[in-house]
């Protein structure tokens, strides 16, 4: 019961459904990741038709992305 104290958040039900969502949640990025790839290489390719080579605007908003 010590133990419980310390930790009061151990293992309650809110916790467990907590995590659960997170869990779902990085699964469905990571389902969704190769589909954004594939969108991003069609823009990429409308960039080079339009304009020759990548624009400003989109090579300014691609430096705030995350590495992967």
């Amino acid at each position: 019961m010590e133990d419980a104290r310390k930790h009061p958040y151990r293992d309650t039900p809110l916790k467990v459904e907590i995590e659960r969502y997170i869990s779902d949640t990085e699964r469905r990025i990571n389902e969704l990741r190769p589909f954004v790839n594939q969108v991003d290489g069609h823009l990429k390719e409308l960039e080079t038709k339009c304009f020759g080579q990548k624009s400003e605007i989109a090579v300014a908003s691609r430096k705030d992305e995350e590495p992967k």
